[in-house]
């Protein structure tokens, strides 16, 4: 019996988590109900930790990471073969140990390494196209974007897989996985 193989997409506001998940996920990702809290949604063999149905990502709104690990450690328990789950507030060192630590899940930290510039044009247009025409300030988005790069070096230093790649590259390697996973 094969292992589930874990994701975790990291990546600052406007770097396309939750659009990577999205694109990955297909057109008909089916919501598995609330568990513990949190919404999952399947696709065949990819299930994520919340629902992509919304404007944001699924993990936008969860506050608490126990629950997040112990949704992921339940889908691999269900041995869902290929698990994704993506935020800046989720997906942190702490989250990575417990994980590892707790359940023995080891993620593959996915790390979308856009320059600053492409994140808040991103940020931009998504603010725009909800009708929001006011001013962003970027200080918040460049603080993230520090911390999301400090996360890959520290994940990386304690011997974690992290991939950083663009978005593209991004979605070609998780549909590369799945799909010659599946032949």
């Amino acid at each position: 019996m094969k292992s589930s193989k874990v994701y975790c997409i990291v990546g600052t506001n406007g770097s396309g988590k939750s659009t990577l998940i999205r694109k990955v996920l297909g057109d008909n990702p089916e919501p598995l109900g609330d568990r513990k809290g949190i919404k999952w949604t399947q696709s065949g063999d990819v299930a994520a930790a919340g629902w992509y149905k919304n404007a944001c990502g699924g993990c936008d709104g969860i506050k608490n990471m126990d629950t997040v690990e112990a949704t992921v450690a339940e889908m691999v328990e269900y041995q869902i073969p290929f698990v994704l789950y993506e935020g800046i507030l989720i997906c942190t060192m702490a989250s990575i140990r417990r994980l590892d630590l707790f359940y023995g899940i080891k993620p593959t930290i996915i790390h979308l390494a856009l320059t600053t510039e492409e994140c808040i044009a991103s940020v931009e247009a998504r603010r725009k196209l909800a009708g929001n025409d006011e001013p962003l300030n970027p200080n918040n988005l460049l603080s993230k974007h520090r911390s999301v790069a400090q996360f890959a070096v520290n994940a990386r230093a304690e011997g974690y897989e992290v991939l950083s790649m663009n978005r593209e590259d991004a979605e070609l390697y998780l549909l590369g996985e799945i799909y010659d996973d599946c032949l």
